[in-house]
């Protein structure tokens, strides 16, 4: 199933490239983890610690974002997208749902 899913499109890093360069934007994101059905990009302050879990599925990917803000406590949303969605439409799902996550909390 992975070699159809992930392989055959060159691995998760290059067929999430766009979603992967658009996650590790901040200067503090890093790629900490690599196998051949999951990504974990990591990005570290002094006081807060976030991830971005990609992982390929059945059929899907699964993107997790895990997120300790120190004082304001741990903080997680997930999404699921049919592994043939358009990155850019992932991208966008995913910036909208943070911003309005970010705006409830502060």
């Amino acid at each position: 199933m992975l070699e159809t899913q992930v392989d055959n499109f060159g691995g998760m890093k290059r067929k999430y490239s766009l979603l992967i360069e658009w996650l590790t934007s901040d200067p503090k994101a890093r790629i900490t983890k690599t196998t051949r059905d999951h990504i974990e990009i990591s990005c570290i302050y002094p006081s807060s610690i976030t991830k971005f879990l990609i992982t390929e599925n059945f059929n899907f990917v699964e993107i997790d974002w895990i997120s300790n803000l120190g004082v304001m406590g741990n903080h997680k949303l997930n999404w699921k997208f049919p592994n043939n969605t358009h990155q850019e439409s992932i991208i966008e799902k995913i910036g909208t749902d943070l911003q309005n996550y970010e705006n409830s909390i502060f």
